[in-house]
């Protein structure tokens, strides 16, 4: 408001001082004295104050929600959602030899509960198991929401960590619109991306496609991991291609159909052990509607279809297919009782996965066939129907809770409630408040097909062997979180949260004995001159003297899907954000996590990889005159039990702790003209190489060029 009383104050002081000056060039008079150059300097700094306030952390909503605006994303490094949240407080991303390279877990629980949504749906990877956070381009993510805590309500019973939302741009409506962005940078590192809009307010288009190929980019070769790594010869292809076409045949009914393709391909991913080959390619197509019938009441439902193809020798040879159709509809009204206001919604969900899984033996011979791998058809159907009310009680009390009921064809069903409460006691003007946020919610999730009907297969070579466990329950997850945060004045922002989660029955692999795939002739060690002479004293009766070759047994370590008893994470995530000038931004954040695991079933007690103490760091500098925009982002991690094998399994967790390490990663952006950018990205500036266990990236500098007209 105040900018724009500014624009109009500017605009009557010009049109004035022009006609005074129209009436006598060579007398500028009292208009001339007036605003032209004083005004002027007004509105920029005006606008630098405007858009410094206020720097809250967190939405004003119940639920703790925090977005990131499309330039708060374009000014970071990478060019994923995982880049993105590389530094995010409170978020750890682990990376898998047989699965994910960025598997995301938040406030110490699984990366299993971390859901991945683009425009509200899956968007890669197979169901209920981990996302890959790589996989999702940012290249036009509109905004990123990041939802913390229980999530069950709206986004599944799965989502009891959290939610992570990207939204991409919808077709325009007022012509024509395009987006390009390329750039180069070491490790062959090759990006491109670029996007066209089309449309009126009938009808419209909105197309992307994205290029992103990397050579190298695994450890060094003396990377300390226990088993296999992606090797320096390590490469990946990736294209991703995203539609979206609507329609509005009327002015309350919008129609929008979405298509998307995806391949990736990778290679040199087993190290010094060889192969290491993936391939997956990802199909999805989707249908929604939005209708609002009434001003106070909107209908919203979408079909997706997703069809997902993997083959990959790394460790096993496999091939997987995956579909899985899914409906949503939801009804929105708002609603007035007294002086209450309410916003309701009801709605439902279902998805029906199935799995065709063939997976070789990799060339180990097992000596019993029935515990050679064997080919997989299972599927199932899960879903549920929710209720959700939004109550803004007062004007410092706001309440949103509900209930789902969740139901599968193969496990019970569950009901799942969920309410958080924000309190606004002190707000004496829009830049300084005091907020007070508390949560409650369950979560279940129900074991995958892999989960289920996982064959035994070799992995690693044979190293070990994995199998799945019909007799698998469900996880179930109770999340608690309370916290504030405390704007004193527009310029400094603080916060913390504190939260406890516990997961009962959580599915893990865990040691179940050994298998035996076979037999090997043995040459008998070489006898010694005694034996020798024994053998000739006794006609060579004695046991020793037989010279022929010997069986003896090869088997392998068997894990096997199992439940745990209990699991338990707690800590507190604290945040500074300061903003002593518009020019420059702070954030400093301290997270401390606890984990502890209480299971008869194994000898652990706490999960690894999860460092107990994390500090992040932010730095934005605007420089004057040129306009470059700075951006760095450090991470320092504390010690965390070591499991260096890449597969999560417990039983390769060492007794001892990795290092404390930092990461630092940076952005420097100029702009070159009217929608033109030139920026320079630079990696893991101390060059650090292992972190919790799992490689990361070297030291890696790219240079890209971006630009968006209208």
């Amino acid at each position: 408001m105040i900018g724009w009383l500014a624009r109009l104050g500017i605009s009557i002081a010009l049109a004035s001082a022009g006609g005074a000056r129209g009436g006598d060039l060579s007398s500028p008079g009292p208009a001339a004295d007036d605003a032209p150059v004083y005004r002027s300097e007004e509105i920029v700094v005006d606008g630098e104050l405007e858009r410094a306030a206020p720097i809250a952390v967190f939405d004003d909503t119940p639920v703790q929600r925090e977005t990131l605006s499309r330039d708060e994303v374009q000014s970071r490094p990478g060019t994923t959602a995982a880049d993105l949240l590389r530094a995010q407080p409170g978020l750890r991303q682990q990376q898998r030899v047989q699965g994910e390279e960025s598997a995301v877990s938040i406030d110490g629980l699984p990366p299993e509960f971390t859901r991945a949504l683009v425009d509200g749906s899956r968007y890669q990877g197979e169901g209920g198991r981990v996302d890959d956070f790589s996989r999702i381009p940012l290249a036009d993510a509109e905004s990123v929401e990041i939802l913390r805590g229980a999530q069950a309500l709206r986004y599944g019973s799965e989502a009891a960590g959290g939610v992570v939302r990207i939204e991409t741009p919808e077709p325009p409506r007022d012509g024509l619109r395009t987006r390009v962005e390329g750039g180069y940078g070491n490790a062959d590192w090759i990006y491109g991306a670029g996007s066209i809009g089309y449309g009126n307010e009938r009808a419209g288009a909105w197309l992307r496609f994205v290029h992103d190929q990397v050579a190298g980019f695994g450890g060094p070769d003396d990377a300390d991991a226990v088993f296999v790594s992606p090797g320096p010869d390590a490469q990946r292809v990736s294209r991703d291609a995203l539609g979206k076409f609507r329609v509005s045949p009327t002015e309350s009914l919008d129609l929008t159909t979405r298509l998307g393709w995806r391949r990736d391909d990778e290679s040199g991913l087993g190290g010094e052990s060889g192969g290491g080959d993936r391939v997956e390619e990802r199909w999805l197509v989707g249908q929604a509607f939005a209708w609002e019938f009434g001003e106070r009441t909107r209908l919203e439902g979408s079909f997706t279809w997703f069809r997902n193809e993997l083959s990959a020798d790394v460790g096993r040879p496999f091939e997987l297919v995956e579909r899985e159709p899914s409906g949503r509809l939801a009804l929105e009204h708002l609603l007035d009782t007294g002086p209450l206001s309410h916003a309701l919604t009801l709605g439902f969900d279902v998805f029906a996965p199935t799995l065709e899984l063939d997976e070789s033996d990799g060339g180990v011979s097992f000596q019993d066939p029935t515990q050679a791998p064997q080919p997989v058809d299972e599927g199932f159907a899960l879903g549920g129907i929710y209720a959700v009310t939004e109550t803004h009680v007062t004007d410092w009390l706001q309440i949103e809770g509900g209930l789902r009921a969740q139901f599968h064809t193969r496990f019970s069903p569950e009901l799942l409630p969920q309410i958080a409460v924000l309190l606004t006691p002190w707000r004496p003007d829009e830049t300084r408040m005091l907020r007070l946020r508390g949560s409650f919610g369950l979560g279940y999730r129900t074991p995958s097909l892999r989960d289920l009907h996982q064959p035994i297969a070799p992995q690693l070579g044979g190293a070990y062997f994995l199998v799945g466990n019909p007799d698998l329950e469900p996880e179930r997850v109770q999340s608690i979180r309370l916290g504030f945060e405390f704007v004193p004045i527009r310029q400094l922002s603080l916060t913390a949260t504190a939260f406890h989660n516990r997961i009962e029955d959580h599915i893990r692999s865990l040691a179940d004995g050994s298998i035996q795939t076979g037999t090997e002739l043995i040459a008998p060690p070489p006898l010694t001159p005694a034996q020798e002479q024994q053998c000739r004293d006794f006609g060579n009766a004695l046991s020793f003297c037989d010279r022929q070759p010997f069986e003896r047994p090869i088997s392998g370590t068997l894990f096997r899907r199992a439940n745990l008893d209990e699991v338990t994470t707690r800590g507190v995530e604290t945040r500074v954000r300061l903003q002593p000038h518009p020019r420059l931004q702070l954030e400093a954040a301290y997270t401390y996590l606890e984990t502890e695991v209480d299971s008869t079933n194994t000898a652990l007690r706490e999960l690894p990889n999860e460092p107990n103490h994390t500090v992040d760091l932010h730095v934005g500098v605007a420089l004057p005159w040129t306009d470059t925009r700075i951006q760095a982002l450090a991470r320092w991690r504390g010690e965390a039990l070591q499991e260096g094998s890449g597969t999560g399994l417990f039983s390769f967790v060492t007794p001892e702790s990795t290092n404390s390490s930092w990461t630092v990663d940076l952005r420097v952006v100029q702009p070159l003209r009217s929608g033109l950018e030139l920026y320079v990205d630079l990696f893991n500036v101390g060059d650090e190489r292992v972190v919790d266990s799992n490689l990361v990236r070297g030291r890696t500098l790219f240079v890209g060029l971006r630009g968006h007209f209208d």
